[in-house]
Parts: C-alpha cells; sequence; structure tokens
C-alpha cells in the first residue's frame, strides 16, 4: 500500500483549485502518454517531459511503469481526478497547472496513472510527474466507505460531522425563537449558520488539508465523489459558541434580552 502514496497524493495537490469540465482535451494527452510508455515509445515521452523530470526519470523508470502495463487493450478507461490550476487568461503569462489522474481497467487487474504537467498559452506542455501503479483493486473498492478496519480518529470525525450540524440547529432555534429584534436576529443567524476554518479529512487514508480562511455551511461537509475518497468537513461553529456564551437557553424564559 505504500506505493500507492505518491499517486493518491498527486491526486489531493490541487483539491483546491477549480476543475474546468469544457477542458475535455486533458484526459486524451493523459491517453496519449499511457499509449507511448504501453507501446515503449519512450522517445517521444522523453521529449515531453520538463527539465527538471527529465534530469531524473531514467529510462529505467519508464521501462518499469510499461511493466506495469499489459499489452492489450484496457477494458475501461475512467477519468479519478481533474484539476487546474492557474490560467494564463487570469494570471498573465504564468502557465497553466493541471493535475491528471485516470483508472485503467484491464480485465481484473487496475492501474492508477497519475500525471501532472504545465501547459503555455501556446499549448506546449511540459510533464512534471508521471506515475503508473498498479493497484490491488478498484478505486471504488479502494475508496469505499466502511467502518470496519478504522481506528479512533476515523470515528471521532464522524461523530463531529454528525454532532456539529445538530448543535448549529440546536443554537439556531434558540436564535430563532428568542426574544430580540429583527435586526439582531438576522445578524446572530448568519453567524450562526456559518462555521468558520474548515479541516478536510480523507476517510481513506486519514489525510488532512486545513483551510483556514474558509466558512462551511452547519460546520460540517460530505462529499464522495464515485472514483475518490469520501471527505469530511469540520468548521469551528464560533457563531454559535459565542451566542450560546452569552444567551444560554435558561434565559429564554425572561422577557428581555440584551443582543
Amino acid at each position: 500500500m505504500g506505493r500507492l502514496l505518491l499517486p493518491l497524493m498527486i491526486l489531493m495537490v490541487l483539491a483546491g483549485c477549480s476543475p474546468d469540465p469544457a477542458l475535455t482535451g486533458y484526459p486524451e494527452f493523459g491517453k496519449e502518454i499511457v499509449g507511448d510508455v504501453q507501446a515503449r515509445n519512450f522517445d517521444a515521452i522523453e521529449t515531453k517531459l520538463s527539465p527538471a523530470l527529465r534530469r531524473t526519470a531514467t529510462r529505467a523508470k519508464l521501462v518499469e511503469m510499461a511493466a506495469v502495463l499489459p499489452a492489450t487493450l484496457p477494458t475501461s478507461i475512467r477519468v479519478a481526478e481533474l484539476h487546474v490550476g492557474n490560467s494564463w487568461q487570469l494570471a498573465g503569462r504564468e502557465p497553466r497547472r493541471v493535475a491528471l489522474a485516470m483508472q485503467y481497467q484491464f480485465g481484473d487487474r487496475w492501474v492508477l496513472v497519475a500525471l501532472t504537467w504545465a501547459e503555455n498559452e501556446r499549448g506546449f506542455r511540459a510533464i512534471d510527474s508521471l506515475q503508473i501503479t498498479p493497484l490491488p483493486a478498484s478505486l471504488q473498492a479502494l475508496n469505499s466507505f466502511s467502518l470496519g478496519d478504522k481506528g479512533l480518529t476515523h470515528h471521532v470525525v464522524l461523530a463531529l460531522a454528525v454532532a456539529l450540524p445538530l448543535f448549529s440547529v440546536f443554537v439556531l432555534v434558540l436564535c430563532l425563537t428568542g426574544p430580540m429584534t429583527r435586526w439582531h436576529k438576522t445578524l446572530w443567524v448568519l453567524a450562526i449558520l456559518f462555521g468558520v476554518t474548515v479541516l478536510r479529512f480523507n476517510w481513506t487514508n486519514g489525510a488532512v488539508d486545513w483551510q483556514p480562511l474558509h466558512f462551511q455551511l452547519l460546520s460540517a461537509g460530505y462529499a464522495h465523489p464515485e472514483l475518490g475518497p469520501a471527505i469530511f468537513s469540520l468548521s469551528v461553529p464560533l457563531g454559535a459558541i459565542i451566542f450560546l456564551s452569552r444567551h444560554g437557553w435558561s434565559k429564554f424564559g425572561g422577557a428581555t434580552n440584551q443582543p
């Protein structure tokens, strides 16, 4: 499983960037590279490598990657991840950064292909990284949600993902039913609804990604793409905590309250 860490980390490198579904040419470029590896057309691949990678990606490594791929045509090819970083339309002459991962199926065998590259406005592409790794099972199976082999951290994250929205809704109800002016109630509702700072937890491998300048509705979130890992997002319900500290539910029995 250790051999999968680098390709799986490549999937997360640009996780915060916005995917562009209109850029359909990117998977075709990835398939072209894999086809060259499978055909052992190493000269063509080396011309597409960045200078830095060309110094480290020896012919022996390309031969090793080619050995992972069967000589037969793949049963299926599915894009597992496609993310685009800087765009020259928004960042002057800064090259566009692309991260692509694809799952190849050859009968009952699966292979993960992960590559990143830079592309300028003229369409020139320089590959920064290339990994071709055999998978013990399909990505759907590897990233399936289960509790069987998970430790304490996973169970704590799951409990918080359930508790935080419930806590936020509970405090929101207290706010909506409490006696205060409409203006103050509106401000408190906004503060209670959104948690501050986001901690993203990868359910498959336990990796953590912190996004300090983010807000999240009801302080928790969950996403599970078809081929990717389940991601739990947790935030601090700061507004709800402050409201509860100032307007505890026992105080709502009175006729008046301070905002």
